[in-house]
């Protein structure tokens, strides 16, 4: 048969440094049905003229390897599992954050599409104190700016031309051509009531200043005024 351990030492003793070799044969232990293969790595000692090895069954390696690639399959599956279910919980709760933002953001969509067609009779519910909530408070306030103007635009309509505006800010264009509207108004009040005051004195010849005015309401100053140079001329002509 084969001399396993005299070939084991013949070989280590060729080695040099801290070179080392192995060398793979059967070996049936007492009580085994039939032989194992076993490996063993070699190395010699030189000062001591030592021979020494550590062997392992070939099985034994096999099944060490097989139950570690085992345990890292496993792993890799608790990693793409617990991955996957990261994803679905995340999922979810972005879903959730979603909706919870939507339902507020289609509020305020509708209320400031009201806005845009005129309704002002609207309320604007709360919507905490993240950006949605700002949001929500900054569409707030213009609705309330809108209706202010809405309320007074519908005062000067109904004649009461000292009616104050406020302006939101020094930007607010809407506040000064409501202003300048309201002041144009007046205007026409007071020039009007001046000539019909004087005309119904009998002092025909009051006149206003039409350029006071513009547009529509220069015309209809200057108008009253040529409709008093009107019924004035005969009475001028009279006197002559």
């Amino acid at each position: 048969g084969h001399l396993f351990i005299q070939d084991l030492v013949q070989r280590s003793v060729k080695l040099e440094g801290r070179a080392t070799d192995s060398i793979s044969y059967p070996w049936q232990n007492e009580g085994e049905d039939q032989p194992r293969q076993k490996t063993v790595a070699l190395g010699y000692f030189e000062p001591l003229d030592w021979v020494f090895g550590a062997g392992l069954y070939d099985d034994e390696v096999r099944a060490a390897r097989q139950g570690l690639m085992g345990a890292v399959r496993t792993m890799l599956w608790i990693a793409i599992l617990g991955g996957a279910l990261a994803i679905i919980a995340a999922t979810v709760v972005a879903w959730g954050v979603a909706k919870r933002m939507a339902t507020p953001l289609e509020q305020m969509s509708a209320a400031a599409n009201s806005i845009a067609r005129g309704e002002i009779d609207l309320i604007i519910p709360p919507a905490g104190t993240d950006e949605i909530g700002e949001l929500a408070r900054s569409l707030g306030e213009l609705l309330k700016a809108t209706e202010e103007k809405v309320r007074a635009a519908e005062r000067i309509a109904d004649g009461q031309t000292q009616t104050e505006i406020r302006l939101a800010s020094d930007s607010d264009r809407l506040g000064v051509a409501m202003n300048d509207m309201r002041n144009a108004v007046a205007r026409l009040v007071e020039d009007t009531t001046t000539l019909t005051s004087a005309a119904a004195y009998g002092q025909l010849d009051v006149r206003a200043d039409a350029q006071r005015h513009r547009g529509e309401f220069a015309s209809i100053v200057e108008g009253v005024n040529n409709t008093l140079d009107a019924a004035l001329r005969p009475v001028v002509e009279a006197t002559e």
